[in-house]
């Protein structure tokens, strides 16, 4: 049984001692009340999201998923998978001295013995490739308890490429944000989710990590600068400087250093969370959840969770099997024994196991995205990274302050602490950014003091104290952008991509196939020469006493690969702007794989704010959209809407067919729902009125059920300017003559029989324009309040745009001889769906 719940000291537990294990040295309390097994979560298997990778963007996710939820009124349960053990309970440099740290150098062979064994307890390679590796961590946190956590936004020029739904968001307020009140919170609530997550994760307030020493007794003037101020001087008077020279400054001023540590609290008597990790938050969310029943417990973290691959069984439609459409079930293995996890119709299988490991699931579970006429894939394609070298040097520590005394009139401290900046550089070959460090100590890194606990107050003065004699020592540690290709691949030599390894390297211990990550070529990349160039150029207008060759990193040894589940259109990504396969109706991708660009900037606080999305894209799914108040009803009235099933109005829906109507109950209930089922067979329920509609808008609420088998596939429609119906719609006198705006999760694509079509999914223009993003609510089931949708539809001529629950949906300009005006009316196909709220304005 699941621990519920700690004690105050000194009390018994409920049920007596608490199940931990006993090691040689310890008791495993944090893992045993932390963490489940698996017989325990699946105590209760409906779950309402399955999460597959414990690490910075699943243990996100699945805390916000946990979290907003409930504050919706929609609690959903959640289960995270983990490949590997519980290691430890935050990030590594919070606990003091611990030297926990990542395999970084030398990186691997994946085809040599030594990457078949774990490194550093935890670390691992799962896949093959023809560059090193370091590998990545498999342990509840994954690489978020080992992270560097420099984290900048992407620029604007990055931002463009991207589709601009997912650029609004970012740039947009946030939508879920509630202010903090506290003195490290914004004056102003956050004007784009990105500061947001900036404040959320400890990158603002900038100065409260990297800063400047109060003065102390020693130096009690103000009138000195110590090396934070000092060196930020000396940086933008160089780059200055640089920009008076033909071809101008190869890097922008220097910014704050964004590095996500929060060392304030959140609130008043709260203690701050230090650098930042996504497993407190997945551990608070847990600890939450622990006071409930597993049958009852909304989140579980099941570790030794090692998925294969996902069921997507195909479906018999049209006297034959075709392609799949949902994730049905999980294949997985769990403290070596196999598994399998059945997967609900309305339920979300999140990949986030990291973009190599993503992109191998993907490929192997699902069926081909490939809807182009080359039929070649997308998924593997586009794959990035980043491509980065360290450059150190040394300056003068006299002429250094000579310098700060001549041109601002202060004295540089005689203690220097450690100084850190970030300066970005935009290059015809591409971006890139400088990591500015500086430092004054002899002991610990390049990077001095940063990034280390010293809880001893009296220690971190004496290592604060050990100046190097003379020197201020400094390193540039430039990274630069490599470019993707989101055009399908044939495994060319000079591109970049994953896909299966060969049948030979195949996992015999998870039997399943491995990932291939091929990188090009990089060595002759410009962008090298130019992060060198800017390096030289800087540190000699700074007063570099000597210039090193730069230190490149492998290409693979970055942990920034990015892009293989790229996010875009039906027709040119794999996955929507909320991280949603377009082609597989329950399964969304929540780490960097689905980048469409990756820029210069370390992917993760742009990765956590796409995580947010998709957290906040699930919840919504259960949140019914409220039905219309009485001042709302009068507001659209007094701007011109007529309500159609009001009054006299309700009275002209009429059946194309009476076989539509008989035997069953009314088709409008308390003058405000409207319900139509397919069981009949093909039909529509029409507004029969003698003025028709041309030009439009079109509001209303409609609510998809679930089939008698629990299954998804309730389908439906609106037309617009429809001709009359005749008593049996064929496409000579009817369908070719309307427009349709489809209700269907499934996507059946009758004509080219497959499932998930982007013109044959919900919120599709028929046939006319493709369904963008994964938006409709899900589906109810009968006896239950269930979830409405929001469907806004504007028709003016032959432009055609549909809104669902407030995301654009499609848009698309239909053939002219659809321009004339006609009836509305909706469709009965198969299932039930019910409607409500249905209004309209001439334009």
């Amino acid at each position: 049984m699941a621990l519920t719940q700690l004690t105050d000291s000194g009390r018994p537990f409920p049920d007596g001692d608490p199940d931990v294990q006993r090691t040689t040295f310890a008791l495993d309390v944090l893992g045993r009340f932390v963490c489940n097994t698996y017989d325990e979560a699946v105590t209760n298997p409906a779950f309402d999201v399955v999460v597959i990778g414990s690490g910075m963007y699943g243990g996100y996710c699945a805390a916000k998923i946990y979290s907003e939820s409930a504050a919706k009124g929609a609690p959903l349960r959640v289960l995270v998978l983990e490949a590997g053990p519980f290691l430890v309970h935050e990030h590594g440099q919070n606990i003091a001295g611990l030297g926990l740290s990542n395999p970084f150098r030398p990186v691997l062979d994946p085809f040599s013995r030594e990457a078949a064994r774990p490194r550093n307890l935890v670390w691992g390679m799962g896949w093959r490739g023809n560059t090193g590796f370091p590998g990545t961590a498999y342990c509840v946190g994954g690489k978020s308890i080992y992270w560097g956590g420099w984290c900048p936004r992407l620029r604007p020029s990055d931002l463009a490429q991207w589709p601009e739904e997912a650029r609004a968001y970012l740039e947009n307020p946030p939508t879920v944000e509630r202010p903090l009140p506290n003195r490290m919170a914004p004056s102003t609530p956050p004007q784009t989710v990105y500061e947001a997550v900036e404040f959320e994760i400890g990158v603002k307030p900038a100065d409260d990590f990297v800063f400047d020493p109060i003065l102390g007794p020693a130096e009690p003037d103000a009138n000195h600068l110590g090396l934070n101020k000092a060196l930020k001087a000396r940086l933008e008077a160089a780059v200055a400087k640089l920009a008076a020279r033909p071809g101008g400054a190869p890097v922008a001023r220097p910014e704050d250093p964004p590095i996500a540590v929060q060392t304030q609290s959140f609130v008043s008597g709260v203690f701050s969370p230090d650098k930042f990790s996504s497993l407190t938050l997945l551990m608070a969310a847990r600890r939450d959840a622990s006071g409930e029943p597993d049958a009852r417990a909304r989140l579980f973290i099941v570790p030794n969770a090692h998925v294969s691959r996902l069921i997507v069984p195909p479906v018999f439609r049209d006297g034959g099997d075709r392609d799949g459409y949902r994730v049905s079930g999980i294949d997985l293995f769990v403290d070596g024994g196999r598994r399998f996890l059945p997967i609900a119709p309305t339920a979300t299988v999140v990949l986030a196991l990291g973009c190599i490991e993503s992109t191998r699931l993907a490929l192997e579970s699902f069926p081909s995205a490939a809807d182009r006429p080359d039929n070649r894939e997308l998924m593997g394609s586009n794959l990035m990274a980043h491509l980065r070298f360290d450059f150190p040097f040394e300056i003068d520590r006299q002429a250094f302050a000579d310098w700060v005394q001549q041109e601002t009139g202060q004295t540089l401290r005689q203690r220097l602490q450690t100084a850190s900046f970030h300066m970005q550089g935009d290059t015809p070959d591409g971006r890139f950014h400088l990591q500015v460090y500086a430092t004054g100590e002899t002991a610990g890194s390049e990077e001095g003091l940063l990034y280390r606990m010293i809880p001893d107050a009296d220690v971190a003065r004496r290592l604060a104290d050990q100046q190097k004699e003379g020197r201020i020592r400094l390193i540039f540690r430039a990274c630069g952008e490599m470019p993707g290709n989101r055009t399908p691949h044939a495994h060319e030599s000079n591109r970049n991509w994953i896909d299966l390894a060969s049948p030979a390297d195949r996992d015999q211990t998870f039997e399943h196939a491995r990932a291939f990550v091929h990188y090009a070529d990089v060595d002759a990349s410009p962008i090298w020469g130019r992060m060198r160039a800017a390096c030289v150029a800087l540190a000699n207008e700074i007063g570099a006493l000597q210039l090193p060759g730069e230190d490149r990193h492998e290409v693979g040894s970055t942990w920034h690969d990015s892009g293989t589940l790229f996010m875009g259109g039906p027709d040119d990504g794999v996955t929507d702007t909320s991280g949603f396969f377009h082609h597989i109706a329950n399964a969304a991708c929540v780490d960097q794989a689905v980048f469409p660009t990756v820029g210069s900037a370390n992917p993760v606080l742009t990765g956590l704010c796409l995580a947010r999305k998709t957290a906040e894209t699930i919840v919504d799914r259960f949140v019914s959209a409220p039905e219309l108040a009485g001042d709302q009803i009068a507001a659209e009235t007094a701007a011109g809407f007529e309500f159609l099933l009001a009054g006299a109005n309700a009275a002209k829906w009429r059946p194309n067919a009476p076989v539509f109507t008989q035997g069953r109950r009314a088709l409008i209930e308390n003058d405000t729902i409207l319900e139509v089922h397919g069981d009949a067979g093909l039909g529509v329920l029409f507004y029969d009125d003698p003025q028709l509609f041309g030009d439009f808008e079109l509001r209303l609420q409609w609510k998809a059920f679930l089939a008698g088998d629990g299954d998804i596939t309730a389908n439906s429609g609106v037309f617009l300017r429809t001709p009359r119906p005749p008593a049996v719609l064929d496409d000579a006198t009817f369908y070719r003559h309307a427009i349709e705006i489809q209700i269907d999760d499934t996507g059946y694509d009758a004509d080219r029989r497959r499932f998930r079509s982007p013109l044959r999914r919900t919120g599709a223009i028929y046939g006319h324009g493709p369904a963008l993003v994964r938006a409709q609510k899900a589906p109810s089931r009968d006896g239950t309040p269930g979830a409405w949708n929001d469907y806004r539809i504007v028709a003016q001529g032959r432009r055609i745009r549909v809104e669902l629950n407030g995301r654009l949906a499609s848009e698309a300009d239909v053939p002219a001889n659809l321009t004339q005006p006609g009836c509305l009316a909706l469709q009965y196909h198969s299932g039930k769906v019910q409607f409500r709220s249905i209004r309209v304005r001439r334009l």
